[in-house]
């Protein structure tokens, strides 16, 4: 006789667990080609090293100097997804002369790290835009050790305005201006359907939580816009669109906070479309726990901090426009908005909060036998809503005080919810704790 016999003991493991959704992860999308596998249709690939990410593309690409931006913050991502884009438009960039033209002046302005200068004698736009326009075709310089700029950028002028126009989707670059006082720029990049591409993308991988775009325009940060909105997602851009700064109602930062989207927030830096100032900010608050930051006073690596006067800040922050500044000494972001002015930190701990409890829940009723229609089996089901909670709670997301969770009676529910195995009017209530951005002081001193 064994011990079998006596006693006979059988365990069941449950322990069926749903995935996690990840808030910690970006993805960077850009259109290229020859990079990922055409014959298996890959449109995302991860990455956890900006050197994998050169390797791939080169040290010239967009998409790489977007992942070196997020990957130099500390902390940073410990991955990035890189998906690829295959409905784009060719990029197109309109450089424009302002009214402050300087006589015997160095024009400059940078493409794919290439300079183009044009000296001025006389100064006057058109000789400024189409000298310009001749740096252009008369570089040299190899940016990616094969093409040259006129390889893969068409330049044209109209005596007011230079527009750069990439020959192929593929050849997307990247470009500022040396003194945003005598140039400006544009992004006017069409918008042909990111809608399909980002659908296409999250097909394939979706475990990212927020978007970034290598080729930010206002087209195409709107449409963008447009599907984040209905995801559990954000998406974060830059732009170096020089009318941000002006009371204009048709910029994209403008856009944005009158289309009322709290899902994408926008910043304006003059190299927005050089160092990836979106990427940079992304990658530096993305890989913290939710309820343990806000985006704003975040200190990025490798950003420099342009010169803003006070009409231009004021023009900013009526669009809710973030930006970086000097204040106290200290580079910093400024202000965590999205475009509605919700602050993006609320979002995601929101965000957080549904996702965990959606999957607490499903892991309480995926390995239960059964969850018994009964005043018991509800009690079973409020379980996982205040983990969830007070896991908020210590997380700093929600006050504990304020927390409350109610269900009905199972003698007060309907036949018809009790039929169809619906527990409904499940109900909960938290305070979120917010953060401090902004501190009024008062006192009185004597002697």
């Amino acid at each position: 006789m064994s011990l079998d016999d006596i006693v006979n003991v059988s365990i069941s493991v449950q322990t069926l667990t749903p995935s996690r959704t990840g808030f910690g992860i970006p993805l960077i999308t850009c259109p290229f080609s020859g990079i990922f596998s055409d014959d298996t249709g890959e449109l995302a690939r991860a990455y956890t090293t900006s050197t994998a990410v050169r390797t791939d593309f080169g040290s010239w690409h967009p998409v790489y100097k977007a992942a070196l931006a997020a990957f130099a913050q500390n902390p940073h991502p410990t991955s990035i997804i890189v998906g690829r884009e295959t409905n784009a438009s060719p990029q197109v960039v309109v450089i424009t002369p302002t009214a402050l033209l300087k006589d015997a002046y160095d024009y400059t302005i940078y493409v794919n790290d290439v300079e183009l200068t044009f000296t001025t004698t006389t100064a006057d736009a058109k000789s400024i835009v189409e000298g310009l326009k001749k740096a252009l075709e008369d570089s040299v310089d190899k940016f990616d050790g094969t093409n040259v700029l006129s390889d893969v950028i068409t330049p044209t002028e109209d005596d007011l305005s230079l527009t750069l126009t990439a020959k192929t989707d593929d050849d997307v670059f990247t470009y500022y201006v040396l003194e945003r006082d005598i140039l400006t720029s544009e992004n006017t990049t069409p918008d042909d359907d990111i809608e399909k591409d980002l659908g296409l993308i999250i097909a394939k991988n979706n475990d990212w939580y927020c978007l970034t775009i290598c080729n930010p325009s206002s087209d195409r940060v709107i449409a963008a816009a447009d599907v984040i909105e209905s995801l559990v997602k954000i998406q974060i851009a830059s732009s170096a669109d020089d009318a941000i700064l002006t009371d204009g109602t048709s910029d994209v930062a403008y856009l944005l906070n009158d289309g009322g989207y709290a899902r994408s927030g926008i910043m304006y830096h003059p190299r927005a479309n050089d160092l990836y100032a979106h990427a940079r900010w992304v990658g530096k608050c993305l890989p913290q726990d939710p309820g343990s930051i806000t985006w704003k006073f975040k200190q990025l690596a490798g950003l420099t901090t342009p010169t803003l006067d006070p009409t231009e800040i004021v023009n900013m922050r009526a669009k809710n426009c973030n930006f970086y500044s000097t204040i106290g000494g200290i580079d910093m972001t400024e202000e965590g908005y999205s475009g509605s002015g919700e602050f993006l930190d609320t979002t995601t701990n929101v965000d957080y909060l549904r996702a965990r409890m959606q999957e607490n829940v499903f892991f309480v009723i995926a390995n239960a036998g059964k969850i018994p229609y009964t005043d018991e089996g509800v009690a079973m089901i409020e379980t996982p809503i205040w983990q969830t909670l007070k896991e908020c709670a210590r997380k700093t997301i929600l006050t504990e005080s304020s927390l409350t969770v109610t269900a009905p009676l199972v003698a007060d529910i309907s036949p018809t919810d009790r039929g169809n195995r619906l527990l409904p009017d499940v109900v909960f209530t938290g305070t979120l704790q917010g953060a401090v951005h902004s501190v009024d002081i008062s006192g009185t001193v004597s002697i």
